[in-house]
């Protein structure tokens, strides 16, 4: 009988992880349609279901639905991206502008009550840049502009 009771568990899970990529596949859908009602040029749209597929894949081995992101699933993607797929500062921030049109939809929707995307963009991928590949901006002196400027 524990046998019996730990295949009907383990069924149960598969059937409820088929469930919610059928979801996600449906609300990724919708959210295609959206991004065309728009407007969005077909390359963005293309790009952002690219980012999207990446992150959907990333939920399904935690074994996490679309609809329950929360922000350290976000951070934990954050992680992901910069550690293990080792993308530019760019290509993050293409990421995060998906998640966050895909997010948008959701909430207007009614899918989700809020967005947990915008919080995390803000914090994290936006300061990013100031430490990220050696990038870091600073304002140059009068002097230093007077000579750019003859230089040409």
């Amino acid at each position: 009988m524990i046998k019996s009771r730990s295949l009907d568990r383990s069924q149960a899970n598969e059937h409820q992880a088929i469930e919610s990529r059928v979801i996600s596949a449906e609300l990724i859908n919708q959210y295609k349609e959206d991004c065309e009602m728009k407007g969005l040029s077909r390359e963005t749209i293309r790009r952002y279901l690219s980012s999207i597929n990446v992150f959907v894949q990333f939920l399904n081995e935690k074994e996490i639905d679309l609809l329950s992101l929360d922000r350290e699933l976000l951070r934990q993607f954050l992680e992901y991206l910069r550690k293990t797929r080792e993308i530019s500062y760019n290509t993050l921030k293409n990421y995060f502008s998906a998640l966050s049109t895909l997010y948008e939809f959701l909430e207007f929707e009614e899918y989700i009550d809020k967005s947990p995307v915008p919080s995390i963009r803000s914090r994290y991928v936006r300061r990013l840049k100031d430490n990220y590949e050696g990038q870091m901006r600073r304002l140059i002196s009068v002097e230093e502009m007077a000579k750019l400027i003859n230089s040409t």
